[in-house]
């Protein structure tokens, strides 16, 4: 597989910016707008947002933002902080029109909240962005099996029990047709066995979140991340 990709969401500050770029983190992203399945701090201002973007020396940064009617408004947003991505808060698919804007100034579109549950047809995941052309997708950030406990264990162990249901070997076969992201429950003992079996994706994400509003989502401690990267941090992974 090409170099994994990771990602982590939800950062709220420079000291963890620069911490998780020197822990080897390719994609920092940054919450500007509030995002209703937590109850937390780490929806940061504008100002913090700049000055985290003015950190990063060799991490992409991307901004999760409510794409507003008013799109000119975002758009001055978005360059006035400087990002490389937008991730449009929720599954918002932004306007024609604001995409074609965003790939004329290099700036990709990270698509999130994506979730995919193992009784979940594999032509549906994405089915939502069949239709829509041009767009401007650099990521498809995807929660598998959120919904279940010990979902990396019940997707490799239970699935292939169930033909019928969402197997790894089809999100594989969806990972050959589109960049994918991919949120499990990761923890240090388990993700190198999820990258070897899941060759296919371009990345892990991990959304770092204190108090979730919804027990069917992955979510991670930003402890927990430190000791997943860690684990990650062997030589050559991925090449």
């Amino acid at each position: 597989m090409d170099k994994l990709i990771k990602k982590v969401d939800r950062v709220s500050t420079i000291e963890e910016a620069i911490q998780l770029q020197d822990c080897g983190v390719e994609i920092i992203s940054i919450s500007i707008s509030g995002d209703p399945k937590f109850n937390d701090n780490r929806v940061i201002t504008e100002e913090a947002a700049i000055e985290i973007r003015k950190m990063l020396k060799t991490s992409k940064s991307v901004a999760e933002i409510l794409i507003e009617n008013n799109w000119n408004k975002t758009i001055d947003l978005i360059e006035k902080i400087g990002i490389d991505y937008v991730q449009p808060l929720g599954n918002q698919i932004p306007h024609r029109d604001f995409r074609k804007e965003l790939y004329k100034k290099g700036i990709g579109i990270i698509y999130s909240n994506i979730e995919a549950s193992y009784d979940d047809d594999p032509s549906w995941i994405l089915s939502s962005f069949v239709n829509e052309d041009n767009l401007n997708s650099s990521y498809y950030q995807i929660d598998l099996l959120g919904n279940m406990e010990n979902s990396w264990e019940f997707f490799k162990e239970e699935c292939p029990k169930y033909p019928e249901e969402l197997q790894i070997h089809d999100i594989n076969e969806l990972a050959k047709q589109y960049p994918l992201l991919i949120t499990l429950d990761y923890s240090p003992d388990n993700i190198l066995e999820i990258i070897n079996l899941m060759p296919n994706i371009k990345g892990i994400t991990m959304v770092l979140g204190d108090d979730s509003l919804r027990n069917d989502i992955h979510y991670f401690k930003y402890s927990e991340v430190l000791n997943i990267l860690d684990k990650l941090s062997i030589p050559n992974l991925g090449d």
